[in-house]
């Protein structure tokens, strides 16, 4: 017997559930992404939502049947950013359909949308070096609060407007997120893992680390270990993407 659960921390889910199927009325709004996922904004009784809709696969099915799924974590950590003073969309509620053993069969994740850009279009800008300085100390203060996004590519991170040549930041796909204990310290390892899905390994990458470590208060000696991080992961991309396109070449002529 399937059955949905949805939780939520907004009112305001009871006006868009008036007359408003999440599932079902997918034509009524706009995809503004489609990918891994689905992205969706909708206006629904004078409300501007978007809902992430998370594919499934049999493997993430049966993964998931005694674990959180990635909507219910998305959901969850965009409340604790949000406690510890990190802008991110407002969550309005987590949807999940699971069936026979807990097998989660699909689940979504909803939020207001917020008018914003990602970070990438900004860097091509003039005022590249503003932003760098400006995120470098964003990104210090989201370790100094224990907060390990694990996924900073240059989409997930959104500009939201600057104000005296200084850029305000905010996150979205949270659902990677790791938040650790307020007062627990992270290492430098930590640290600096969380960088590496930043950029490209180029100069704009290491004017951000450079501006990092001052941010954080880290000695300038640290920026050798961090590089050669950041350039190991590179290499393991890379290896990956050639092992996926060996792969497919195989098959395809296989």
């Amino acid at each position: 017997m399937n059955r949905c659960k949805i939780i939520a921390s907004s009112a305001n889910y009871e006006l868009i559930l008036a007359d408003f199927d999440v599932f079902k009325d997918l034509d009524r709004g706009d995809c503004i992404y489609s990918g891994r996922n689905v992205l969706v904004r909708y206006k629904i009784n004078g409300m501007d939502i978007v809902v992430k809709y998370f594919k499934r696969s049999l493997f993430s099915s049966v993964k998931y049947f005694c674990r959180k799924s990635k909507a219910c974590r998305s959901y969850e950590n965009a409340l604790c950013l949000i406690s510890r003073g990190i802008r991110t969309p407002s969550p309005i509620a987590y949807i999940e359909c699971r069936g026979f053993l807990n097998r989660l069969l699909k689940s979504a994740y909803i939020c207001e949308f917020e008018e914003s850009q990602p970070i990438a279009q900004v860097l091509s800008s003039d005022r590249y070096a503003e932003v760098l300085t400006s995120f470098a100390e964003f990104v210090s203060e989201l370790h100094s609060k224990g907060i390990l996004h694990n996924d900073l590519n240059s989409t997930n991170v959104r500009v939201l407007d600057s104000i005296d040549n200084k850029f305000r930041f905010g996150l979205i796909d949270l659902n990677r997120m790791d938040i650790l204990p307020k007062g627990v310290r992270l290492t430098e390892r930590e640290r600096f893992m969380n960088l590496v899905r930043f950029s490209d390994l180029n100069f704009k990458f290491c004017m951000f680390l450079i501006a990092y470590l001052k941010a954080s208060g880290l000695p300038c000696s640290d920026f050798k270990q961090a590089l050669m991080m950041k350039s190991y992961d590179c290499r393991r991309i890379d290896s990956i993407k050639k092992c996926k396109r060996n792969f497919y070449r195989i098959f395809k002529h296989g």
